[in-house]
């Protein structure tokens, strides 16, 4: 048997050891990861999902079906489009979710924020999207995504009480 292979099993089945209890840490991944993808970003979020039950093969770094199948899972889970690529929604989710209040703020998904002025309501976290709505200064509503860094700008989605629904740049929320 080539030895590349040996060693490749022998790595495999030790992961799950080795990282087992791993994951209170944060984890803040860099770059979009989707099938073909591979390496330690892969590897960590394989990991990520194998602690969170939506990966249930131990982590290889290699981006196939069964972790695109597992990355669907957890964003299905966490009310995100299930589209399989860990992309800068996703991998802020899991940010948040692993990190608590990330980007120096004491924002966070769940938190209940008010904008501190008038500001338009997005579908998507970025300045080209069209706007929806506005809402007026002292709106207030519950973060139920992010954060997103896009265009500058910190992007949290958020639900607010009344009027439109949507993506806010986080500088206009307390």
């Amino acid at each position: 048997m080539n030895r590349f292979l040996v060693w490749a099993l022998v790595f495999s089945l030790m992961i799950p050891v080795f990282f087992a209890g791993a994951q209170s840490a944060c984890l803040e991944l860099i770059g979009n990861l989707r099938p073909g993808s591979h390496g330690a970003e892969v590897l960590r979020l394989q990991v990520y999902l194998q602690s969170q039950g939506h990966l249930r093969v131990a982590p290889t770094g290699y981006f196939g079906t069964l972790t695109e199948g597992a990355a669907k899972n957890f964003q299905a889970a966490a009310g995100l489009t299930a589209d399989g690529i860990v992309g800068p929604i996703t991998r802020a989710r899991i940010a948040t979710e692993t990190c608590g209040a990330v980007l120096g703020t004491s924002i966070g998904i769940e938190a209940v924020v008010s904008t501190t002025t008038s500001i338009g309501v997005r579908p998507e976290p970025y300045i080209s999207s069209p706007v929806l709505g506005t809402q007026a200064a002292g709106a207030s509503g519950r973060i139920v995504s992010g954060p997103v860094s896009m265009d500058g700008y910190t992007w949290w989605k958020v639900y607010f009480s009344t009027g439109a629904n949507g993506w806010v740049a986080g500088e206009y929320l307390e």
